[in-house]
């Protein structure tokens, strides 16, 4: 629910924010920021079972 809430936020803010020009950079680094988000989240979800069933 926090990443839903999490990328909510971030989308208002974005759509929000003075309007620029979008560059190839700006795709490539939100795109990687995407990518390992899940990873990050899903390996921290990971170590709380870990500690709970351990």
């Amino acid at each position: 629910m926090l990443s839903a809430t999490h990328r909510a936020t971030e989308q208002f803010l974005l759509s929000h924010k003075p309007q620029r020009n979008i560059t190839m950079t700006d795709t490539k680094i939100k795109k990687i920021k995407d990518d390992k988000e899940p990873e990050a989240t899903f390996s921290s979800k990971e170590q709380e079972l870990i500690a709970l069933y351990t």
